[in-house]
Protein backbone atom coordinates (compact mmCIF):
# COMPACT_ATOMS: atom_id res chain seq x y z
CA UNK A 1 0.00 0.00 0.00
CA UNK A 2 2.56 2.62 1.08
CA UNK A 3 4.94 1.60 -2.06
CA UNK A 4 1.42 2.65 -4.30
CA UNK A 5 1.42 5.95 -2.76
CA UNK A 6 4.88 7.08 -3.12
CA UNK A 7 4.81 5.77 -7.24
CA UNK A 8 1.84 8.07 -8.04
CA UNK A 9 1.13 9.14 -10.83
CA UNK A 10 4.25 7.90 -12.24
CA UNK A 11 4.22 5.63 -15.46
CA UNK A 12 3.26 2.13 -13.48
CA UNK A 13 1.95 -1.06 -14.66
CA UNK A 14 1.42 -3.57 -12.41
CA UNK A 15 0.69 -7.02 -12.65
CA UNK A 16 -1.43 -8.35 -9.04
CA UNK A 17 -3.34 -11.74 -8.05
CA UNK A 18 -6.96 -11.35 -9.50
CA UNK A 19 -8.71 -13.27 -6.43
CA UNK A 20 -11.85 -11.29 -5.18
CA UNK A 21 -10.03 -10.57 -1.51
CA UNK A 22 -7.38 -8.12 -3.45
CA UNK A 23 -10.19 -6.04 -4.66
CA UNK A 24 -9.87 -3.28 -1.86
CA UNK A 25 -5.78 -3.09 -3.12
CA UNK A 26 -6.90 -3.12 -6.88
CA UNK A 27 -8.97 0.31 -6.22
CA UNK A 28 -6.25 1.45 -4.27
CA UNK A 29 -3.79 0.88 -6.94
CA UNK A 30 -5.78 2.28 -9.66
CA UNK A 31 -6.86 5.65 -7.30
CA UNK A 32 -3.08 6.16 -7.94
CA UNK A 33 -2.95 6.28 -11.27
CA UNK A 34 -1.34 2.99 -11.68
CA UNK A 35 -2.22 0.45 -15.08
CA UNK A 36 -3.54 -2.39 -13.35
CA UNK A 37 -3.35 -5.98 -14.80
CA UNK A 38 -4.46 -8.74 -13.09
CA UNK A 39 -2.85 -12.25 -13.36
CA UNK A 40 -0.61 -14.55 -11.48
CA UNK A 41 0.92 -18.62 -11.60
CA UNK A 42 -2.05 -20.36 -13.01
CA UNK A 43 -4.67 -17.36 -13.22
CA UNK A 44 -3.59 -16.05 -16.73
CA UNK A 45 -0.21 -15.29 -15.86
CA UNK A 46 1.19 -15.90 -18.97
CA UNK A 47 -1.10 -13.65 -20.91
CA UNK A 48 -1.03 -11.05 -18.03
CA UNK A 49 3.21 -10.81 -17.73
CA UNK A 50 2.62 -10.52 -22.29
CA UNK A 51 0.19 -7.18 -21.63
CA UNK A 52 2.74 -6.30 -18.74
CA UNK A 53 5.75 -6.66 -21.16
CA UNK A 54 3.85 -4.46 -23.95
CA UNK A 55 4.14 -1.77 -21.49
CA UNK A 56 7.44 -1.78 -20.46
CA UNK A 57 8.77 -1.56 -24.26
CA UNK A 58 6.60 1.98 -24.06
CA UNK A 59 8.71 3.28 -21.02
CA UNK A 60 6.61 2.05 -17.96
CA UNK A 61 7.99 0.47 -14.84
CA UNK A 62 6.80 -2.17 -12.93
CA UNK A 63 7.63 -3.75 -9.97
CA UNK A 64 7.25 -7.52 -8.81
CA UNK A 65 7.84 -10.27 -6.02
CA UNK A 66 10.22 -12.77 -7.63
CA UNK A 67 9.01 -15.99 -5.47
CA UNK A 68 5.35 -15.60 -6.67
CA UNK A 69 2.05 -15.56 -5.15
CA UNK A 70 2.13 -18.66 -3.25
CA UNK A 71 5.74 -19.12 -2.75
CA UNK A 72 7.19 -21.03 -0.91
CA UNK A 73 8.87 -17.29 -0.02
CA UNK A 74 12.39 -17.16 -1.36
CA UNK A 75 12.53 -18.92 -3.92
CA UNK A 76 12.24 -17.65 -7.58
CA UNK A 77 9.86 -18.29 -9.73
CA UNK A 78 11.10 -17.33 -13.18
CA UNK A 79 8.12 -14.84 -14.07
CA UNK A 80 10.45 -11.84 -13.55
CA UNK A 81 13.40 -12.72 -15.17
CA UNK A 82 11.29 -14.33 -17.94
CA UNK A 83 9.62 -10.72 -18.34
CA UNK A 84 13.25 -8.91 -18.12
CA UNK A 85 14.55 -10.97 -21.29
CA UNK A 86 11.39 -10.80 -23.64
CA UNK A 87 11.55 -6.64 -22.56
CA UNK A 88 14.87 -6.33 -23.09
CA UNK A 89 15.21 -4.14 -19.66
CA UNK A 90 17.46 -5.18 -17.01
CA UNK A 91 15.94 -6.15 -13.28
CA UNK A 92 16.76 -4.45 -10.35
CA UNK A 93 16.56 -6.10 -7.08
CA UNK A 94 15.43 -3.75 -4.39
CA UNK A 95 15.12 -5.46 -0.73
CA UNK A 96 12.89 -3.33 1.70
CA UNK A 97 13.41 -3.65 5.47
CA UNK A 98 11.68 -2.48 8.12
CA UNK A 99 12.85 -3.52 11.63
CA UNK A 100 9.57 -1.75 13.72
CA UNK A 101 6.44 -3.91 11.91
CA UNK A 102 3.93 -6.36 12.54
CA UNK A 103 4.10 -10.03 11.34
CA UNK A 104 0.88 -10.87 9.73
CA UNK A 105 0.69 -14.59 11.09
CA UNK A 106 -1.69 -15.96 8.62
CA UNK A 107 0.04 -14.84 5.01
CA UNK A 108 1.74 -17.27 3.34
CA UNK A 109 5.05 -15.43 3.40
CA UNK A 110 4.62 -13.75 6.64
CA UNK A 111 4.30 -10.37 5.87
CA UNK A 112 4.52 -7.50 7.56
CA UNK A 113 2.84 -3.86 8.09
CA UNK A 114 5.30 -0.87 8.79
CA UNK A 115 4.27 0.21 12.41
CA UNK A 116 4.26 4.00 12.44
CA UNK A 117 7.02 6.25 12.67
CA UNK A 118 9.23 3.54 12.00
CA UNK A 119 12.36 3.88 8.86
CA UNK A 120 12.46 2.03 6.02
CA UNK A 121 15.69 0.67 4.80
CA UNK A 122 15.80 0.23 0.82
CA UNK A 123 18.51 -1.47 -0.50
CA UNK A 124 19.32 -1.65 -4.75
CA UNK A 125 21.67 -4.12 -6.33
CA UNK A 126 23.24 -3.87 -9.38
CA UNK A 127 21.26 -4.04 -12.81
CA UNK A 128 20.55 -7.45 -13.57
CA UNK A 129 20.47 -7.99 -17.78
CA UNK A 130 18.47 -10.91 -18.91
CA UNK A 131 19.13 -12.39 -22.17
CA UNK A 132 18.64 -15.74 -23.75
CA UNK A 133 22.12 -16.32 -23.61
CA UNK A 134 22.57 -15.91 -20.04
CA UNK A 135 18.77 -17.36 -18.63
CA UNK A 136 20.42 -20.18 -16.14
CA UNK A 137 23.05 -17.92 -14.55
CA UNK A 138 20.36 -15.67 -13.75
CA UNK A 139 18.50 -18.52 -12.58
CA UNK A 140 20.99 -18.62 -9.87
CA UNK A 141 22.21 -15.44 -9.58
CA UNK A 142 19.26 -13.48 -8.91
CA UNK A 143 18.43 -15.19 -5.23
CA UNK A 144 22.05 -14.12 -4.04
CA UNK A 145 21.28 -10.53 -5.38
CA UNK A 146 17.83 -10.50 -3.39
CA UNK A 147 19.11 -12.20 -0.25
CA UNK A 148 17.59 -14.65 2.03
CA UNK A 149 13.82 -14.03 3.18
CA UNK A 150 12.90 -12.31 6.15
CA UNK A 151 10.14 -14.36 7.61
Amino acid sequence: LFVSFFLAYQNVVCLNHPAAFMKPIHVLMNSQGMKLILGSTGENGTEAAAQVIVHLKRGASTYLNPDGPLGPPGTLRKGALQMARDSGLPLLPVEILCPFSVKLSKTWDGKRVPLPLGRLTVRVGPPLVVTNGNFEECVQKLPALLGPPVL
